[in-house]
């Protein structure tokens, strides 16, 4: 994998933003964001390896 990549130092004028990822490097993998118990956590891998659908599962959690 070959990206170009840059940092910055603030992304927002009052610092609310910690983290910006390009939508070239978030296709070349699979992304998450998930929020359980309060705690949210993003994964990202590469390659990508499988589907992540949550609307699959969403009728086991109802």
């Amino acid at each position: 994998m070959n990206a170009r990549v840059t940092e910055c130092e603030e992304l927002s004028f009052d610092n609310s933003v910690g983290l910006l990822i390009g939508m070239d490097i978030i296709t070349m993998g699979d992304f998450a964001v998930t929020n359980y118990q309060g705690k949210t956590v993003m994964s990202f891998r590469v390659p990508s390896v499988q589907k992540i659908d949550f609307m699959e599962t969403f009728e086991d959690w109802r």
